[in-house]
């Protein structure tokens, strides 16, 4: 006997008579069970047609029914990250979102109950504490999190998946002015990191870099730095992050810096080291650096990425080339390199003072005579008007 859509088997026995269904899944035959009633292969028939929906509307419908907590789905994940071979850096980036931001607002909960407002909520909350780009570093990992989870089968839809990120303001970066560099720098004259600090500034390295800097890489007969290494949490890298050398120049307060240094040198290699001769933890620049804010009672905060930028606006600010710029920080595109060049409100000013095309003659009150002339003769018109 034939059912709609699949065949009943008819099984004869001493017992009784018994029934099999068999339904066709992508080309393949699925027996059930053999039954005593024709009604419970029905049954048996119509369940497996309604998987079948199912698995095509949502996936696999057993790990949609499977709960599975935020804390135990992200551990899956940083693992699966981790075989795909993305950086160490990277990965532990990813595992301190998780443990520091996300983990405690959402571990234990099911990823299902998670809702898009919550996530919103949870947003405005970092908000208070996070730059729109530290905010928006965090929901990425979020909503990156949750589209795995929909791939992998275990959500139908993502609660983030309409998250807005907040606008960054990617053409204005914030630096210090000439006054804010003094002050800083001699609130923090006795500190491990002022040496460090005052070359970011003057240099326009990048913390890595500067933490990895070796004396074997000091040139004072040329009066240069060559920047091949960058170090990080895992240990010192020959290589930078463009993967590319640069060489720069040494002014007259980067190379009296490192020449007082050399003189007191310790065994070490590095350049940048503690009062105890260890090497500088590019894990404690940052902490240390808020703290030096802190010690320097600075009300314009910045991160210490920011020494950069304090480096390529004064840079700019004191007529230097944008080209020149480009290469002491390393930018492979001069685009890159053109978000650095901010000017004051002061410099602007200072810099169109004397500058004029066009013969003019200024009368007794500085203004140029054919402009008043100009204005006279067309107040004339419009009052016979």
């Amino acid at each position: 006997m034939a059912s709609k859509g699949g065949t009943m088997e008819t099984i004869k026995r001493k017992s009784g008579t018994r029934y099999r269904e068999m339904f066709w899944l992508n080309g393949k035959p699925i027996k059930s069970p053999i039954f005593r009633r024709k009604y419970d292969c029905v049954q048996w028939l119509a369940q497996q047609r309604s998987k079948k929906v199912e698995n095509e509307l949502y996936g696999d419908v057993q790990k949609l029914r499977e709960v599975k907590t935020l804390e135990e789905y992200g551990q899956e994940w940083l693992k699966s990250k981790e075989a795909s071979g993305i950086s160490k850096s990277t990965l532990l980036n990813y595992e301190s979102y998780l443990r520091v931001h996300i983990g405690p607002a959402f571990r234990n909960r099911d990823m299902k109950s998670i809702k898009k407002t919550e996530l919103e909520k949870f947003q405005l909350q970092l908000r208070k504490t996070h730059n729109p780009k530290g905010t928006n570093l965090i929901i990425t990992v979020f909503k990156t999190l949750f589209k795995e989870a929909v791939k992998d089968g275990y959500l139908v839809k993502s609660p983030a998946e309409f998250i807005k990120k907040f606008s960054e303001d990617n053409n204005h970066d914030v630096y210090w002015t000439r006054s804010e560099i003094d002050q800083f720098l001699r609130a923090n004259y006795l500190s491990d990191f002022h040496d460090l600090f005052l070359m970011a500034i003057n240099t326009g390295m990048r913390k890595g870099e500067l933490a990895g800097l070796c004396w074997d890489r000091v040139d004072f007969a040329r009066n240069q730095i060559t920047v091949t290494r960058t170090k990080d949490q895992h240990g010192l890298k020959e290589r930078t992050k463009t993967n590319l050398k640069r060489v720069i120049p040494m002014n007259d307060y980067s190379r009296a810096t490192l020449l007082d240094l050399f003189k007191k040198k310790s065994a070490s290699n590095y350049v940048f080291v503690r009062s105890n001769g260890e090497p500088i933890d590019t894990h404690h620049i940052y902490r240390d650096f808020g703290k030096a804010q802190k010690r320097a009672g600075m009300t314009n905060k910045i991160t210490f990425h920011d020494l950069r930028h304090t480096f390529a606006s004064q840079f700019i600010m004191a007529g230097f080339s944008i080209y020149e710029l480009q290469k002491i920080l390393g930018h492979t595109n001069i685009t890159m390199t053109t978000r650095y060049a901010h000017f004051s409100p002061e410099y602007l000013q200072k810099s169109m003072q004397g500058f004029g095309l066009g013969q003019i003659e200024l009368n007794e009150n500085c203004e140029p005579n054919h402009i008043l002339t100009m204005r006279s003769e067309l107040k004339e018109k419009t009052v016979g008007y």
